[in-house]
């Protein structure tokens, strides 16, 4: 008789340095309430459905392809996760899994990025501000991250001044907002700071000068 064949079922492949904050695209701990990319290949089958798992809970992806995976961390997280990315046949049936032991942590801040730097919007709008759109003299403008809260430790630098942090709330599951206020004597082309739980970001604003 001739032989059945075996169907082939390759497994999701990533590891832990592919599990990465979805506002930085930075490895590292995961924290609560946290957007998190998993990048990797075959992360989706080509026939069926993948499911993936945070401590046995399944998590319900936003946005699933074979090469990416993004998901919001639940609120509370122990001191080390399993993640788990499991495929499925058409019938619901268990073909293949991959798992990755992952470190969480209080705090694991990103912020969103455009143009190799955070996004900065205007306050006013929340358009995006840029050269062609500058902030106004002592407006106040935004910050966009995931993966802290608002009782995280925040500072800013504008120049060589520390300036003043407005507001810092949760906007949307795992969004995080932060208001700053510029002095009004900031004007023109400036670099600045922002420290969030003892991780860095700088950035660049642009001010009208009247």
């Amino acid at each position: 008789e001739p032989a059945v064949p075996v169907e082939k079922h390759e497994p999701p492949v990533f590891t832990s340095e592919n599990v990465v904050n979805a506002a930085s695209y930075e490895a590292g701990p995961i924290a609560p309430d946290e957007w998190v990319s998993i990048l990797g290949e075959n992360l989706a089958p080509e026939e069926g459905i993948s499911r993936v798992f945070l401590d046995d809970v399944e998590i319900i992806p936003i946005y699933s392809s074979p090469t990416q995976i993004n998901i919001l961390t639940p609120m509370t997280l122990p001191e080390t996760s399993l993640l788990s990315v499991v495929h499925y046949d058409i019938e619901g049936v268990e073909t293949t899994r991959h798992e990755v032991s992952l470190e969480t942590a209080q705090y694991a801040p990103g912020l969103f990025q455009y143009g190799g730097q955070p996004i900065i919007s205007d306050n006013r709008t929340f358009s995006l501000s840029d050269e062609a759109r500058p902030l106004p003299q002592g407006g106040v403008f935004n910050l966009w991250g995931t993966g802290f809260d608002d009782k995280a430790p925040i500072s800013v630098m504008v120049g060589d001044r520390d300036i003043d942090v407005l507001w810092v709330g949760r906007v949307m599951d795992g969004l995080m907002q932060v208001n700053i206020l510029l002095p009004t004597d900031i004007t023109g082309d400036v670099s600045g700071e922002v420290r969030i739980a003892g991780k860095s970001f700088p950035f660049n604003v642009c001010v009208e000068n009247h």
